[in-house]
């Protein structure tokens, strides 16, 4: 069965670019947005350039957020204690990986 690399990423599980991904697991950015009732759309407009489509990527974990991603995403959630902690864990877990 031959897989496009272009496979749509509205499915439950699909691919995107050669990577598995598995809709079902949310991780923090994921859960603040939804707490605040807001679409990826909604929330990409009420950011300075974060698109709704960079937002997929990060609560997909298909990209690392950068720090002006977690920022921006902070201030739009109200929940700067849960984005921060999580950029910094991740930061400092790979810095210690790669030493």
């Amino acid at each position: 069965m031959f897989i496009s690399p272009f496979w749509s990423i509205n499915h439950k599980e699909g691919f995107y670019n050669g990577k598995t991904i598995n809709k079902s697991k949310q991780n923090i950015y994921q859960i603040c947005r939804e707490e605040c009732e807001l679409t990826k759309e909604r929330a990409s407009e009420m950011m300075t350039d974060v698109s709704a489509s960079r937002i997929e990527k990060i609560e997909y974990n298909l990209q690392d957020p950068t720090p002006y991603d977690i920022v921006q995403m902070a201030d739009c959630y109200k929940r700067p204690n849960e984005c921060y902690d999580n950029f910094i864990k991740n930061t400092f877990c790979r810095i210690l990986f790669l030493t």
